[in-house]
């Protein structure tokens, strides 16, 4: 008997402090993620050049290093609302703050907008606390629609909303403001996570091959389309606290109940106008490097964010210039934002929003014979390229 690629486990825990490592509980620590889980050992190799009186070249040694992996998942909430997935400390470990609203926040509006909807008293007085946010009307006066909050301003309590309301709320109107966790880039306060994974023998009884990093930190992208799940691949990177080890198998995981959900019946907003798209992409784009520590076993320090470059893509269907003008826009530098949410049960619903991009080309494109543009996209606005939020 040997081993078998699917049979692997993988857990993953924030550092309360970066690079020390933490104790990984294998069940309560478990995340979901897709197979084959990728473990790489990246150590250098240094050419030693003595000469040998030969034209062969002299061995080479080992230097140091340090681990990655590569794990990916389905873009999908935890099935409880306000309840973090068990994936999102890998979304937290790539420069991300975590924020949750446990319950939540319904009321019925004061006033209303084209653009904007004034929450009730008992709304929050803090600044922006809601943007990335969906808000949902369930009552009343343009029952049924949805938005992304843009903007708010704690002061008057008014919610800025991504695009025009169909049919604008009144004092009748009933809002939501579902429990959600929100992912947002940070530049101060990032986060480093310890992750084990083990290698399960297939003969009952026998030890399971274990793999660590510590002080890690990473990058991911996305990619989806309609009537297909949304994946999100990792890429982390970190110091290899020892060399991999047999350890006792460990005990059965413990995942999330929440399933992914296709993209379909979904809000689709480019601008302020609703759109068809077929393929959608991004890439966080985060450099990741780790100091030089002598010090530590294979010499280096923890891996850190040092910056981002995010980009995307988007093919969606040929319009009229009048319609939807992305060439014009790409050359204007003329700037855009775009939000995907999809999913129909509480803790299962996904949101993706960017909240302002520019084009950086255009290109023609077939889908299944029909004529469409991809338009593909730079998002640098500061701490602010992509909000994930999952209600």
């Amino acid at each position: 008997m040997s081993y078998r690629t699917v049979n692997q486990q993988f857990a993953a825990k924030i550092e309360a402090e970066s690079g020390i490592e933490e104790e990984i509980d294998p069940v309560a620590d478990a995340v979901k993620v897709r197979s084959p889980i990728q473990f790489t050992a990246d150590f250098e190799r240094i050419e030693t050049d003595y000469v040998t009186g030969s034209l062969s070249r002299s061995e080479s040694e080992t230097g140091g290093g340090g681990g990655s992996t590569q794990p990916s998942v389905f873009l999908r909430g935890s099935g409880e609302p306000g309840v973090p997935p068990d994936y999102g400390k890998l979304i937290r470990a790539c420069g991300f703050s975590e924020t949750i609203t446990a319950s939540a926040i319904t009321g019925t509006a004061v006033a209303a907008e084209a653009k904007s909807i004034t929450l009730a008293a008992a709304a929050s007085e803090v600044d922006d606390i809601y943007v990335g946010m969906p808000v949902l009307l369930v009552g009343g006066a343009g029952q049924g629609q949805i938005r992304v909050i843009a903007a708010y301003d704690g002061a008057s309590k008014t919610a800025t909303v991504n695009a025009p309301w169909e049919v604008t709320p009144d004092a009748t109107t009933e809002y939501e403001i579902p429990a959600n966790v929100l992912y947002r880039p940070v530049s101060a306060g990032t986060e480093t996570i310890t992750i084990h994974t083990w290698q399960h023998h297939n003969t009952a009884g026998q030890p399971s091959r274990r793999r660590r990093l510590m002080g890690a930190a990473g990058t991911f992208s996305l990619t989806g389309a309609p009537r297909s799940l949304v994946e999100m691949a990792f890429q982390i990177r970190g110091i290899l606290p020892a060399k991999p080890d047999d350890v006792p198998k460990p005990g059965a995981p413990n995942y999330d109940a929440g399933m992914p959900r296709a993209v379909m019946s979904a809000a689709s907003w480019l601008g302020d106008r609703p759109f068809k798209w077929s393929e959608y992409s991004f890439d966080l784009g985060a450099t990741v490097d780790q100091g030089d520590d002598p010090a530590a076993e294979f010499g280096y320090d923890i891996a850190e964010v040092m910056d981002r470059a995010a980009s995307g893509r988007i093919t969606a269907a040929m319009t009229l210039a009048s319609t939807r003008d992305a060439f014009a826009d790409w050359l204007d530098g003329k700037p855009s934002s775009l939000w995907l949410a999809w999913g129909k049960t509480p803790g299962e619903r996904s949101s993706i929003w960017h909240p302002r991009f520019r084009y950086t080309g255009n290109e023609q494109s077939d889908v299944r014979g029909k004529a469409a543009e991809q338009m593909p996209f730079e998002s640098r606005a500061a701490d602010a390229e992509i909000f994930i939020c999952l209600f």
